[in-house]
């Protein structure tokens, strides 16, 4: 199997991507691309910074904009300055919570699973998008191309999203070995967007056969219309996986977790952070239950064994 680079045309064209009566201060809230420090994040008191860590794969536009909204809210409530700290991709985002320079990250399932083995990262809670705790991968195809199963892209080119994805890498290699003894032989040529809409617009635009994509982010598109994502089908849906939960380093300072804690888990509760909610695609946070991502980690113990 080998990699390509003709995404580029494609790629050129993707999205830039609990009070006491009353309001704490609005605290600025800085966007950055790059970690603006080279040492790791603070986790304590009220001159320190909270920073909130995503990555852009899901749509990077939106990460600056609606989660600076979430980071400013959460950095008011707890008397903190706020930044965003967003990168192109998970392993960069899982590295810099390795480090304690973010406070808390927003995960793919995969990524976390990936990070509580390498250090030890833990769940702070789970999001409830479309009133369930799961979703779907999907891999899709061609409107109007021959495609219409997972098997038929054997020997053909798949984008994938990014190495720590769930629906963008892990279920679509996983898939492939379910078909084929051996994953790496599966597609003739596989290449990484890391976006899911830049592997949209690779299948819309002929660049790949087939791309693995998150199902609220590609379900969204349709409905609004998307014209990348209404020239293509879904031919394959994963079983339900546990949502991207949002996730701490385990060493975060007790104290601020359980604020962060409760601060997400009742951010439905009013209207702004209903609003806030809305924007990034999720009714509301709960508990996390660890046993939602065991599929995660019977996949990637399939996938990554030698």
């Amino acid at each position: 199997m080998t990699a390509t680079r003709g995404i580029a045309p494609v790629l050129a064209l993707a999205l830039a991507a609990a009070g006491c009566g009353h309001e704490p201060p609005r605290q600025r809230v800085a966007l950055t691309e790059e970690p603006s420090l080279p040492s790791p994040a603070a986790v304590g008191g009220r001159d320190e910074v909270l920073r909130l860590g995503v990555a852009s794969v899901l749509s990077p536009a939106a990460s600056l904009r609606h989660y600076g909204e979430l980071a400013e809210y959460l950095g008011e409530k707890l008397g903190m300055a706020a930044q965003i700290v967003r990168r192109p991709n998970y392993a960069e985002m899982n590295e810099l919570l390795r480090q304690r320079y973010c406070t808390l990250g927003f995960f793919c399932n995969y990524a976390f699973v990936r990070a509580q083995r390498e250090f030890g990262a833990e769940l702070l809670a789970t999001p409830v998008v479309g009133g369930e705790v799961h979703y779907q991968a999907y891999v899709i195809a061609a409107r109007d191309g021959s495609v219409r199963s997972f098997l038929d892209l054997a020997g053909r080119r798949f984008a994938f999203a990014d190495p720590m994805c769930t629906a963008g890498w892990l279920y679509p290699s996983y898939r492939s070995l379910e078909l084929h003894s051996d994953a790496r032989r599966f597609f003739d040529k596989e290449f990484f967007t890391y976006s899911y809409e830049n592997s949209i617009r690779a299948v819309a635009e002929g660049a790949a056969d087939g791309a693995g994509v998150e199902a609220p982010l590609y379900d969204s598109l349709l409905a609004e219309g998307n014209p990348a994502a209404l020239k293509t089908r879904i031919v394959d849906r994963s079983p339900p996986l546990g949502t991207p939960p949002v996730v701490v380093h385990p060493r975060l300072d007790p104290v601020l977790r359980a604020k962060l804690r409760d601060l997400l888990l009742t951010l439905h509760e009013n209207e702004r952070g209903r609003e806030i909610l809305g924007r990034i695609w999720v009714d509301r946070f709960v508990e996390p239950d660890p046993e939602l991502y065991a599929p995660i980690r019977k996949m990637a113990e399939a996938v990554e064994r030698p």
